[in-house]
């Protein structure tokens, strides 16, 4: 009964707001008297345009009304129910339906809430991604001009070739490492993980017990001892070397994209697509790409290795250094034309120091 009186918004007129008299229903599903959408068109009759009050749906012309029988019984049978309920049990029932109908209306709003924030999100992941498309492309476009500039260069040397090198003890038997190549690294703090304690300037890393304690660095490795450079390298021929003390030490190149968080392969030097790298260990070394040993045969008997990156002819090669220079690895690959980093893994009780070369 409670729900037979709580339909009666929808038995009432959407003009007059009283009960439907000899109602009819339009092509939207919306119902009014005849006596009233009929007044309502009489007023539309000079535009020719008729439509519906409610939704403003426009018909293509001026239907010809008919009575709904159906919905005419049932206002007949709401008024009939009303006339024999008591005053009282009336206005109960009435403001049940009120009520009823604020829940609803309360039901709307939360949802109108949730379309909102939904929308919201939605343009902030919008605005996320042109951010990330323009930062790679100002990353591709600074290795283009990077790359241009060491062309030029080539073209220039090429035109005008200068006086021949002089030797050089610390580039002897090593071949095509002229010593103009030589680049000044440092290690970013940024990045080093909290196993490994800088110093002499930011040029050595060591493997320590105790983990510092420091504030969170977006940039670090979060859980493999490993450091990155500060320099970024592309489009050039580089060569620097480093001293090696300890059990074991990684001495390599990342891109930039290289993972940092998390203890997955995807954020080890050499154990992924992104990274490249020699491990140095009881005299013994090993060339690591993508999870891939490269097993070196080599004897090794010199703390300090040369590293010449050549992104021109995307290669990286790998050398042992003393008095004399023995290669001990190259690797070849497209990518190693990208913008890479210098990186270094160093295990407890190790440590790794950048050398000072002279630029000739």
């Amino acid at each position: 009964m409670a729900s037979d009186l709580g339909m009666e918004g929808n038995i009432k007129c959407l003009l007059c707001e009283d009960y439907l008299s000899e109602p009819t229903t339009l092509p939207c599903g919306h119902n009014f008297c005849v006596k009233c959408i009929e007044g309502c068109w009489d007023m539309e009759v000079y535009t020719g345009i008729y439509s519906c009050p409610k939704c403003k749906r426009t018909l293509t012309r001026r239907p010809s009304l008919s009575k709904n029988t159906a919905l005419a019984n049932m206002v007949q049978e709401v008024l009939e129910l009303r006339s024999k309920l008591p005053g009282d049990e009336r206005m109960k029932i009435q403001k049940s339906a009120e009520v009823a109908v604020l829940d609803s209306e309360g039901i709307f709003d939360e949802l109108l809430r949730t379309l909102e924030e939904k929308r919201r999100e939605h343009r902030e992941h919008i605005r996320e991604r042109k951010r990330a498309i323009l930062t790679r492309a100002e990353r591709e476009e600074r290795q283009i001009i990077g790359q241009i500039s060491i062309l030029r260069r080539k073209d220039a040397e090429l035109a005008s070739p200068g006086p021949p090198e002089q030797n050089n003890p610390q580039f002897l038997q090593v071949p095509a490492i002229p010593t103009r190549d030589t680049c000044s690294l440092s290690l970013n703090p940024e990045t080093a993980n909290p196993s490994l304690q800088l110093s002499d300037g930011n040029r050595k890393a060591t493997g320590i017990e105790q983990r510092q304690r420091r504030s969170s660095l977006p940039k670090a490795f979060e859980h493999w001892e490993q450091v990155l450079c500060v320099e970024g390298l592309v489009g050039a021929r580089c060569y620097w070397e480093a001293e090696w003390r300890g059990r074991s030490v990684f001495i390599g190149v990342a891109l930039d994209g290289l993972c940092r968080k998390g203890r997955g392969l995807e954020c080890g030097l050499g154990r992924n697509a992104s990274s490249w790298s020699l491990q140095c260990a009881d005299g013994q070394c090993t060339a690591w790409h993508n999870n891939v040993e490269h097993e070196i045969t080599a004897q090794i008997f010199s703390p300090r290795i040369g590293v010449f990156l050549n992104q021109l002819e995307g290669t990286l090669t790998f050398y042992s250094v003393s008095n004399t220079a023995m290669m001990l690895h190259t690797f070849t690959a497209q990518n190693l034309r990208g913008l890479l980093f210098p990186c270094f893994g160093v295990e407890k009780e190790s440590s790794v120091k950048l050398c000072t070369l002279e630029k000739k």
